[in-house]
């Protein structure tokens, strides 16, 4: 502990923090990989527009700095990160990780609506987007979205129950074959 504004000698100290962010990343497996090249799709860049999220946080006072509401943040287009997601043991090939400020130390999970654009090979962007609604994130915790990401032909609306029921690493699977895990790191 230092007290503002009290003078003193000079002194070294071992501080850590936890992480201040949240992390979503989407991701794919190699067969959907695949499946996306043979029909055309290939992704070059993304973007995530995401809902419920600050944008300034005090490193002073470990918190994130609520002048304001939560609002709405859009990221911009950005190269697909070239190393493996690893969620477990199974291995997915990112089509986006981004670092969301959810809330403070002691915050459990916020829902985040996440809407995830693409741009191909081709330079055209995904018509329509894909949106996932009430993507719990919390504060030191990666939050993955893997599965049919750019093949499946029809347009879901998933909502992911808040309430967590067990381990936080367990990966979630629903019927269309969306995967969703909240993994501690």
């Amino acid at each position: 502990d230092v007290t503002e504004g009290e003078t003193m000698n000079e002194f070294t100290k071992q501080v850590t923090l936890e992480r201040p962010f949240a992390q979503l990343n989407l991701g794919i497996d190699n067969t959907e990989l695949e499946d996306a090249k043979k029909a055309g799709i290939v992704v070059k860049q993304t973007k995530i527009k995401v809902s419920n999220v600050y944008d300034v946080f005090s490193a002073y006072d470990d918190a994130v700095v609520t002048t304001d509401a939560a609002e709405e943040m859009e990221f911009a287009m950005n190269t697909i990160p070239a190393e493996a997601l690893t969620v477990g043991e199974a291995t997915y090939t990112y089509l986006a990780m981004n670092y969301l400020l959810v809330g403070d130390k002691d915050t459990e999970k916020s829902l985040t609506d996440v809407e995830f654009i693409w741009t191909g090979a081709d330079n055209k962007t995904n018509d329509p987007t894909t949106s996932f609604i009430n993507i719990p994130v919390q504060r030191n915790y990666r939050t993955n979205i893997l599965g049919k990401l750019l093949t499946n032909p029809a347009n879901f609306t998933i909502t992911i129950d808040a309430a967590f029921k067990g381990d936080k690493n367990k990966i979630y699977e629903d019927e269309n074959g969306v995967y969703v895990a909240v993994v501690s790191t």
